[in-house]
């Protein structure tokens, strides 16, 4: 019965995490948009090489480099914070541009529970395919 009740945990935690993204969405652009500029063939390229490469050095290289010197939880931490502060400099930009606080707030704390959702993707499926997929959809869902 314990392995029922940890995939019921499990999957109660992945729809958290969904939902936060949801909102998160909803809350960065007062509901739900699409830009109409936006075109799929254009930036798939994009999007796969993205998810491809961050997800190659921070839980490929990463999280496997500091999981040698920590447990695994704290080695998932540190390489989320490395991939935030990775992402940093786009929210500056963004704030520079016109966006607000709140929302470099939020993308911010978006990108660390994704972070973490990267990680334990990579530990559970012992594969970098898993986050990678998770990884790209977020970049072409969220942005």
């Amino acid at each position: 019965m314990p392995g029922a009740t940890q995939r019921s945990f499990s999957m109660l935690r992945e729809a958290v995490i969904v939902l936060y993204n949801f909102a998160t969405m909803i809350f960065n652009h007062r509901g739900l948009w699409i830009n109409p500029n936006f075109s799929f063939l254009n930036h798939f390229p994009t999007f796969l090489m993205v998810s491809f490469a961050e997800e190659l050095v921070y839980r490929g290289w990463g999280l496997n480099a500091l999981s040698a010197f920590v447990s695994e939880r704290k080695a998932n931490v540190v390489s989320t914070i490395f991939f935030i502060v990775l992402h940093l400099p786009a929210y500056f930009i963004k704030l520079f541009l016109g966006s607000t606080f709140p929302t470099a707030a939020v993308a911010t704390q978006c990108a660390f529970v994704l972070g973490l959702l990267f990680g334990y993707l990579y530990r559970k499926g012992k594969s970098l395919w898993s986050p990678m997929l998770v990884h790209f959809l977020g970049v072409m869902l969220i942005g």
